[in-house]
């Protein structure tokens, strides 16, 4: 069914299969997984290359899938590659992008800076031979229900659909619990996310756990959100030293002890955008119908767009 190089027929027919048992047609998948109907189609015929684990992931997003069938999809596509190994059995990543706000509104002036450094970053070295310098990287910080996360993960879904082939992820940091998420357990998690077996993580010690992340993200196309950061201790064990993996860091502080990075500071929507957001969720019929009210709720809100949201709800 494939060409030479190409999937093995057991990948595409999985992944047909999958897709006729949702009742998707390849042009819903498309749409809800960020994947080009061209490709999943070429996938289905054995036509396409070497799906990349974030593709994977995001065709498992798109298809629901739970953590066991998911893990038989990567394996499938793992085995598929020429000259790989008999794929092992590889857990769904806890750190999976979560799915983004459908109605998503401003914030362009901040996304326009971010999609200029991960232009940057993307034009740095090859998957082959990574760029021996640091990736740029970007701290979103601004105060509580700004919209911080929503804004990386919306960041986080376009780079996945165009510029990081290897995938989206997100770590919350639990910067502001009494007990944040220490570094290395973050580093543990995202290894297994990343295919590295559980066998092999208990093998290693901390300082070798540390070095097998900082190997593999130097090979990866890929975003990384650190959500929800407490300090610079908590990220920089996180920073890649080289290659392309983009880390976006949200928190409610600026990070200042952190050098050579690009911030971008998260304030109160404008009355545009804001009235926008209502819009959004409640309709623009009734937000048009009552402006003076609608004016009323997004001052009370102060322009935040947790605030509006909950008040639309």
């Amino acid at each position: 069914m494939g060409t030479g190089g190409g999937l093995s027929a057991p990948f595409g027919r999985l992944l047909r299969e999958l897709r006729h048992n949702r009742r998707l047609t390849i042009e819903e998948l498309a749409e809800a997984s960020g994947v080009s109907g061209r490709a999943i189609g070429d996938m289905e015929r054995g036509r396409s290359r070497r799906p990349h684990r974030g593709t994977v992931t995001a065709l498992s997003q798109g298809l629901d899938l739970d953590e066991a069938t998911h893990a038989n999809l990567l394996a499938a596509a793992r085995a598929a590659r020429p000259g790989a190994r008999p794929a092992e059995f590889v857990k769904a990543s806890p750190y999976t992008l979560p799915r983004g706000v459908r109605d998503f509104v401003g914030r362009e002036a901040e996304l326009t800076v971010l999609r200029a450094l991960a232009r940057e970053m993307a034009d740095g070295g090859t998957a082959q031979a990574p760029c021996p310098t640091a990736p740029p990287a970007a701290v979103v910080f601004g105060s509580p229900g700004s919209g911080k996360t929503t804004l990386a993960v919306r960041l986080a879904e376009e780079l996945r659909a165009s510029g990081c082939p290897d995938g989206a992820f997100l770590v919350d940091l639990r910067g502001l619990d009494e007990r944040p998420l220490p570094a290395g357990q973050a580093v543990a998690g995202l290894l297994g996310s990343w295919g590295v077996a559980d066998a092999e993580l208990v093998r290693l010690t901390a300082e070798e756990r540390l070095a097998r992340y900082h190997e593999i993200a130097a090979g990866l196309r890929a975003v990384l959100v650190l959500d929800n950061a407490g300090g610079e201790a908590q990220v920089r064990p996180l920073l890649p030293r080289q290659g392309r993996l983009f880390v976006v860091v949200t928190s409610r502080r600026t990070l200042a002890g952190w050098e050579g990075v690009r911030r971008v500071e998260l304030g109160a929507l404008d009355r545009r955008e804001s009235a926008a957001l209502l819009r959004a969720v409640v309709g623009a019929g009734r937000v048009d119908a009552e402006p003076a009210a609608a004016n009323t709720v997004t001052e009370l809100c102060g322009h935040l767009p947790l605030a509006l949201r909950v008040a639309a709800n």
